[in-house]
Parts: C-alpha cells; sequence; structure tokens
C-alpha cells in the first residue's frame, strides 16, 4: 500500500501531471491512498470519498466538482 497525503500541493502542473501518471500505472499493482484537495489527484482514482464532519461519502470518481463540494462552509473539501 502506498499512502499519499497531499503529495501533489506544492508542485508545479508538469511535475503534479507527472505524478498522477505514475499513480495510474501502479493501477492493478497496488493499492494506492491519496488524500488530496487537488483534482488531479482524483484523475487518477478508482474511488472518491469526501470527508466532512466525521463522515466519509463516496462520490463519483469522474465528477469533476467531486473535491470541490463541501457542508463545511469554509470552501475546502
Amino acid at each position: 500500500m502506498l499512502i499519499l497525503d497531499e503529495a501533489t500541493t506544492a508542485l508545479d502542473p508538469e511535475t503534479e501531471a507527472g505524478i498522477v501518471a505514475t499513480v495510474k500505472r501502479l493501477t492493478g499493482r497496488l493499492t494506492v491512498l491519496s488524500i488530496s484537495h487537488q483534482p488531479a489527484m482524483q484523475s487518477a482514482a478508482d474511488f472518491v470519498y469526501q470527508l466532512d464532519d466525521g463522515t466519509a461519502t463516496r462520490l463519483e470518481a469522474n465528477e469533476p466538482t467531486a473535491v470541490r463540494r463541501s457542508t463545511a462552509g469554509d470552501g475546502q473539501a
């Protein structure tokens, strides 16, 4: 298992794209848990979950706004 916690937050778009491509290549080889506010990381996901006030809700991985939704009112996903 590979755990990535905000792995692309401070990266330029080119480097971020390289990380996303690498994660996609790992599909089927190992489990990757990625914690991110970055929509690009969502594109590599089979499943996307939103955590809100201690509750996890499964979202559609291909939904462009999945990582942007929040009911917390702070603009963070």
